[in-house]
């Protein structure tokens, strides 16, 4: 959506994070093996494939990276399908900036960094 691109591209650029989109759970998952996110956040409804969950197939193929990940959903209740284990944090949509941004500070804080590079000061 890009409105809510929009929204948190405006969030987190000010304190030196590029934030990109995905059309797909797919094209995602082909981002997410070529290189390393700080914080990835998703729609728990996202699908990688004609079935599956983006968030289960990341779990299926990238468990450590569901440490990383904040999932957002709809209605009332918890994501209509149980959420694999691995640390993933939950934001209930229409979301909160400030909870997404202590979401997504809690990841980071809690992360070492994944490179010498990542330790220079943006």
């Amino acid at each position: 959506d890009p409105a809510v691109h929009r929204l948190v591209s405006a969030l987190f650029t000010p304190e030196g994070y590029v934030v990109e989109a995905v059309r797909s759970g797919e094209q995602g998952l082909r981002m997410l093996r070529e290189r390393h996110f700080d914080v990835i956040i998703a729609d728990a409804m996202a699908r990688a494939g004609a079935t599956e969950l983006f968030v289960h197939a990341l779990a299926g193929t990238q468990p450590e990276s569901c440490r990383r990940l904040i999932v957002g959903w709809g209605g009332n209740g918890d994501p209509a399908e149980p959420l694999p284990d691995g640390g993933i944090r939950q934001v209930r949509k229409p979301f909160n900036l400030r909870d997404l941004h202590a979401l997504a500070g809690e990841i980071v804080a809690s992360s070492p960094p994944p490179s010498p590079a990542a330790t220079v000061e943006r």
